[in-house]
């Protein structure tokens, strides 16, 4: 099993002096960009999530408007006298408006949303390119650097377990 160390140093050598810069000039930022629109499509979709949410309810809340506007002008036309119906005109005036109300905060909503989304798209975008990501490996451990935090990374195999790693069957 010693005769394997040499074969690990070298491979542990093009690893870290070939693979590794090769893997992050050109890999690594297809990475970057796949987890990006990977992130994106969930914000996105998170987005029409509460989108229908909201788009249903400002919805229900001015059918309702519109329903007791509609409600109160049918009254009006049933007043027997003239004060009542002015009230019930006057109220259908403001359950109309209310109606309208409704339909103008659905809008507004729709499109706070959309400027929180591109904003936070933005961002993520930013934050996850600016991610730094480095390869440390010894003859003691192996680690990992994402963003400036060092992970641990399993042992790598040398002469005495390797055929741990490559038994096959």
């Amino acid at each position: 099993m010693a005769f394997l160390k040499p074969v690990w140093d070298v491979i542990k050598g093009f690893v870290v002096k070939t693979f590794w810069p090769w893997f992050k000039e050109h890999a690594l930022p297809r990475l970057k960009e796949y987890f990006i629109e990977i992130f994106c499509k969930i914000l996105r979709s998170f987005k029409e999530e509460i989108l229908r949410y909201i788009d249903e309810l400002f919805r229900n809340r001015a059918k309702r408007a519109e329903d007791r506007a509609t409600a109160a002008e049918k009254q009006a036309g049933e007043s027997a006298t003239k004060g009542e119906k002015e009230k019930y005109e006057a109220l259908a005036k403001v359950w109309r408006e209310v109606a309208e109300e409704m339909r103008q905060e659905n809008e507004d909503l729709k499109a706070k949303l959309d400027t929180i989304e591109t904003t936070h798209e933005m961002k993520l975008r930013q934050q996850i390119s600016q991610v730094d990501v480095d390869l440390e490996i010894d003859d003691q451990s192996s680690r990992l650097a994402i963003g400036g935090t060092k992970h641990e990374l399993r042992q790598l195999p040398d002469g005495r377990n390797a055929t741990r790693y490559t038994r096959i069957g």
